[in-house]
């Protein structure tokens, strides 16, 4: 006869199971409650509410040659008037009239005026039309 424990006898194969059981429930448990304390307790970064924190991103000439300097403008180009590609925003954050297509560099996104989030949206270049923004790169937005 096996010898007794507590009033139960010792039978070491179906003890070591009933603890393995146990410790395999308590590890799913302690696992469970470890990932869900790291989904709910993360903390966001936080996010700028202004464009005063952005980094302004240099955009890339196309025609520039490789020893000019990056901000070099290539000879026969014209930039800055209403003929240019694109334009950067006015310092209201709007579009100017003549380049009323609004896009982000950082999505490669842009909005026409009439989209769902056209008004909410701060650019950071004004195309002429969605063709020229299309033509470099950029996607319409769905809404």
């Amino acid at each position: 006869m096996a010898a007794r424990r507590g009033g139960r006898p010792v039978t070491s194969g179906r003890v070591s199971r009933k603890f393995v059981r146990r410790g395999f429930k308590l590890g799913a448990v302690i696992g469970a409650v470890f990932f869900l304390a790291q989904v709910f307790l993360r903390k966001q970064a936080p996010k700028p509410e202004d464009n005063a924190t952005r980094t302004p991103v240099q955009p890339k000439l196309q025609n520039a040659t490789p020893e000019a300097a990056p901000d070099a403008v290539p000879a026969g180009d014209d930039l800055g008037g209403a003929d240019a590609p694109w334009l950067d925003p006015l310092a209201d954050g709007s579009c100017p009239v003549t380049h009323p297509v609004k896009a982000k560099l950082s999505s490669k996104i842009f909005h026409v005026p009439g989209g769902l989030a056209y008004d909410r949206t701060t650019p950071d270049r004004c195309y002429r039309d969605a063709a020229t923004a299309e033509a470099d790169g950029f996607r319409a937005a769905k809404r």
